[in-house]
């Protein structure tokens, strides 16, 4: 285990040169970026699940970070993202108390100086594997969206404007809920939730009707151990597509939208060892959003150009 976060300068034209931010961080598994102390540079965060710990790196203006830890009582840190959770113009985080069945939030003070925050779901959280904020009910502040494997749950954190959050149940019977994320999938306006789940080898989504009332829909099977899921409009097409990758299937596929929330699976790689993670994002510059992948196994991150 190599227990490094690690940047790749792009020089615009998908070439990318890496730089170490920290060679110290015990199993670090997961990372998001974003201005943390409102000085306009690009800032990281991360977990490390054996340190226990999540920790932001304060960028100087020229790529040197310096590290201050926000907390080491973390006990098995699975993922972490970041968004203005209270509404005050600062990036907040939020990362995962796994083995504590806890989703916390950490409240910036527009300095980098953080305030840990608990969310605990009435039946528990257990195994929490991935969450994220995003205003799922349109009432201008955000929410929290999260999976636990152990309870088999897809679930919503309603935020009543003043940070206080009430937990609704979208699913409690998707087996081993792995990754989740949250788009418009149908063109309704409202915002679907999309989620993998490892042991049942799917990827699903659950259709918004407007009141928060989700219903579940497949997107694929057989998709073994599904791991993360992405979406954005790959095509071009105006709808939002999904990408996903398979960790024992060893593959990264794309999901083509027919704009009606009906997709069809486009592989992208196979052989792809122990495929744990994807994004999409324009690489080199050509307009066209690319694939990239993380392989836990192989060891490898790769991105795919999409030439047309």
């Amino acid at each position: 285990m190599e227990n490094m976060i690690v940047w790749w300068e792009n020089d615009g034209t998908g070439n990318l040169s890496a730089h170490t931010v920290d060679a110290a961080f015990n199993a670090a598994n997961s990372v998001a970026a974003a201005d943390l102390n409102g000085d306009t540079y690009i800032d990281i965060v991360g977990t490390a699940r054996n340190d226990s710990a999540v920790a932001w790196y304060e960028n100087d203006g020229d790529e040197t970070f310096t590290k201050h830890l926000i907390s080491t009582s973390i006990t098995w840190s699975n993922s972490v993202s970041v968004a203005d959770i209270d509404g005050d113009a600062d990036i907040d985080i939020i990362s995962l108390a796994s083995f504590d069945g806890d989703i916390l939030w950490w409240e910036n003070d527009g300095t980098g100086v953080f305030t840990q925050h608990t969310l605990i779901n009435p039946t528990q959280f257990y195994s929490a594997r991935d969450a994220f904020a995003i205003d799922l009910d349109k009432d201008g502040d955000m929410d929290i969206v999260g999976v636990s494997s152990y309870e088999n749950s897809v679930t919503w954190w309603e935020n009543n404007g003043s940070e206080i959050f009430t937990a609704h149940n979208i699913d409690t019977a998707f087996t081993t809920a792995n990754a989740v994320y949250a788009a418009d999938l149908d063109g309704d306006t409202e915002i679907d939730i999309i989620a993998s789940g490892y042991q049942s080898n799917a990827i699903a989504w659950w259709k918004n009707d407007g009141s928060e009332n989700f219903t579940r829909y497949s997107v694929v099977t057989g998709f073994s151990g599904a791991e993360d899921v992405f979406a954005l409009n790959l095509d071009g097409d105006s709808d939002i597509d999904i990408v996903g990758c398979a960790n024992s299937g060893d593959e990264v596929s794309w999901f083509e939208n027919d704009g009606n929330g009906v997709f069809t699976k486009h592989a992208v790689a196979t052989g792809f060892d122990g495929a744990i993670g994807v994004f999409a994002a324009d690489i080199d510059n050509d307009g066209n959003p690319d694939i990239l992948g993380a392989a836990i196994t192989d060891d490898d991150i790769a991105w795919w150009k999409i030439s047309d």
